[in-house]
């Protein structure tokens, strides 16, 4: 294993536990907080990104926000290469001399992260960042064909982190001259409030399968939990010189799917909910674009909730907190020797 970063300790690490309860972080980060200017004249000529899950939502409002600050060269990623194709068409309605390619990433399936890491690796000659925006949430229990796992803690953590600690190496390889490349992994603040009771468990990973246990809300936030964790350890084996590593928090939006499958009775309520708390899917996306262009080395392994950082979720103040971390990072290793991630850790250095 490589050794981390003597010492290192992200801001968020540094902050002590919010104290806010849970709706009065709601009412706070909804009816309180707004999106933050980017600098004047601010550009993204020259630069390349990439952004999945572009095809709806937040993802397709932040592709037009970065063809509108005259990005060089986006990518963007799709279940499916149609869909892909398609969501590029949209794009070049109104950018239509822009550079932009549609991929195809299934989070359900390791073989297509693979695919999808691979074509970074080999038709990539620069990336400044990605946005990992691609995310799941259901009202019902899912199980993923492909792996066994619960579909939202498939999406939400496993194939998300192990898309993260891929790209990694591949972001320092191909980092724009003289600054770092920037990977932002969207986030909740669900998160914050997590109970995350499947610490308990003899494992931590299976204890996310039992349908038993399923909560659909309690679910998608400790999966975004478990990201603190996982982030958080990860940003200490990299370099802000090299890649610098965000969690991004876009608030509760209107126009997105949440919960999807939900009872009726829940999705009116989400509804209700979206419509008089909800924000735009533009100020959502301007939280990703916040930390693309003004967050500096200093926020490498941060949380970002309402262009500021915070601290992480108050389990990680647990005094079981740095047992339970270390064991979650062991089976995450474990669960992926098949993509040899060990090594790719080793070489993060």
């Amino acid at each position: 294993m490589s050794q981390a970063q003597n010492g290192f300790k992200s801001e968020s690490a540094k902050l002590p536990q919010l104290p806010k309860s849970s709706g009065g972080l709601f009412f706070s980060s909804q009816f309180c907080k707004r999106s933050k200017h980017l600098p004047l004249g601010t550009s993204l000529s020259g630069q390349t990104g990439i952004i999945t899950g572009a095809s709806s939502g937040i993802g397709h409002a932040c592709a037009k926000m970065l063809l509108d600050l005259e990005i060089s060269h986006l990518i963007i990623s799709a279940l499916t290469q149609a869909e892909a194709d398609f969501t590029v068409g949209i794009l070049r309605e109104r950018h239509p001399n822009a550079k932009i390619d549609g991929w195809v990433l299934d989070l359900t399936s390791y073989q297509s992260i693979h695919d999808f890491v691979a074509r970074c690796a080999t038709q990539l000659s620069r990336i400044d960042f990605a946005i990992l925006n691609a995310g799941a949430a259901f009202g019902y229990f899912k199980r993923c064909e492909k792996t066994g796992h619960e579909m939202v803690f498939q999406v939400n953590f496993l194939s998300t982190m192990l898309l993260s600690v891929l790209l990694v190496p591949v972001l320092k390889s191909k980092d724009p001259p003289g600054r770092p490349s920037r990977l932002v992994i969207v986030n909740s603040g669900t998160a914050m409030h997590a109970e995350f009771p499947q610490h308990k468990a003899e494992r931590i990973l299976p204890a996310f399968d039992v349908e038993e246990n399923f909560d659909p809300m309690g679910q998608y936030a400790n999966t975004k939990f478990l990201a603190h964790l996982f982030v958080d350890k990860l940003s200490r084996f990299v370099s802000p010189d090299d890649v610098v590593i965000n969690l991004v928090d876009p608030g509760l939006t209107s126009g997105t799917n949440i919960l999807e499958g939900a009872s009726m009775s829940t999705q009116i309520g989400f509804n209700w909910l979206r419509a008089i708390a909800g924000r735009s899917l533009e100020d959502a996306a301007s939280a990703y674009i916040d930390a693309i262009v003004t967050r500096g080395k200093d926020s490498h392994g941060s949380f970002i909730m309402d262009w500021d950082i915070y601290p992480y979720g108050k389990f990680y103040y647990d005094p079981k907190r740095e047992e339970i971390q270390e064991k979650l990072w062991d089976e995450m290793l474990k669960e992926f020797e098949f993509a040899t991630i060990q090594d790719t850790v080793k070489c993060m250095k």
